[in-house]
């Protein structure tokens, strides 16, 4: 056979050795499918299958301020979830860009949906702590309620920033999440007070202070909401015409005491909270109102009503008696409380 047709017979065959190598495109296709179907089950799997060999019970402390990808890598680094990139994958999936910060407590590993949902949604598994602090509670009152029921509480960390903001920190009920700090609690006590009273800012700060300061003596001299009413007109009255508000709440601040104990010698005691000696009201709030002194406060100073009354005192019973004239007032002062 010449050596021309020996050399091309040689080529055809190398050819047709390759293109047999040579996958089909219908092979590759599948090829394809089997891995893109691999991949597909892996992420279901890694979404929806808790990571094994879960260490136990542990807690979570997501910080204020720490971002879904700090969230991840602490879930991660606790053995709860699979993947921490698989955990920001699943907050853009779900629409959130945010995590709720607080202690998070897990029994069991958790899957990537399940994760992401908690931490986006708040959802803790940790029993909160109640705490009500009613009308008439100052600072330091509501230092002493905390320092007992939340455990490393700092009093006196709660006090320096608390104190200036007396009449302004909302007495309510709250739950609080075990580990929050005395800065957490001071910022949801001023965002209720706003939430609560929308229409004191509409108005300037001056007569805002003046409102409050009002109310707050308000709230410590009387209890029914009617007499809080009538007490807001019979202050303002009084501040209209240039005479002594005469609280003893106002002394009781300054002792640190109830009223009730007030005596004729703290009366002459010196201090801008005297509302004996200085005329006008006293430079802050002697403590936190609730609503119905602000709202009393409120229509006295903008809507005044206008009272007879000028002087008032609260029996042993708690109930109040009114009176227009000095002589009046001693008479009542003589038959209720001697």
């Amino acid at each position: 056979m010449p050596e021309d047709i020996i050399e091309k017979t040689e080529e055809i065959a190398e050819i047709e050795k390759t293109e047999e190598q040579k996958p089909s495109v219908k092979n590759l296709v599948f090829l394809l499918l089997k891995i893109f179907g691999a991949f597909i089950v892996f992420l279901i799997l890694a979404f929806v299958v808790p990571k094994p060999n879960f260490n136990g019970e542990t807690t979570i402390l997501i910080n204020s301020g720490d971002g879904v990808k700090s969230a991840g890598d602490k879930l991660y680094d606790a053995g709860i979830i699979w993947s921490s990139t698989l955990f920001d994958l699943e907050t853009i999936i779900i629409g959130k860009n945010k995590v709720i910060a607080g202690p998070y407590k897990f029994g069991i590993s958790e899957n990537i949906i399940g994760a992401s949902i908690r931490l986006t949604h708040g959802y803790f598994g940790v029993q909160k702590i109640k705490t009500t602090f009613p009308e008439g509670f100052t600072a330091t009152d509501m230092a002493n309620r905390l320092f007992s029921v939340i455990p490393n509480f700092n009093k006196n960390l709660f006090l320096t920033s608390a104190k200036p903001l007396e009449g302004y920190l909302f007495p309510d009920t709250y739950f609080f999440l075990p580990g929050v700090t005395e800065a957490d609690i001071i910022d949801k006590l001023q965002k209720t007070f706003k939430e609560k009273n929308p229409k004191l800012f509409l108005l300037s700060k001056e007569t805002q202070i003046k409102i409050i300061t009002l109310a707050s003596i308000i709230e410590k001299e009387v209890q029914k909401p009617e007499d809080k009413k009538t007490v807001a007109e019979i202050f303002v009255k009084r501040l209209n015409t240039g005479m002594a508000l005469q609280s003893d709440a106002t002394i009781a601040y300054i002792l640190d005491e109830d009223s009730k104990d007030v005596t004729a010698l703290d009366l002459k005691k010196d201090s801008p909270y005297n509302t004996y000696i200085y005329k006008g009201l006293p430079p802050t709030p002697i403590t936190n109102p609730g609503l119905d002194a602000i709202n009393s406060a409120y229509d006295a100073i903008l809507n005044p009503q206008g009272t007879t009354y000028l002087y008032f005192l609260t029996d042993k019973d708690g109930n109040v008696h009114y009176a227009t004239t000095y002589a009046e007032h001693k008479a009542n002062v003589a038959k209720y409380l001697r």
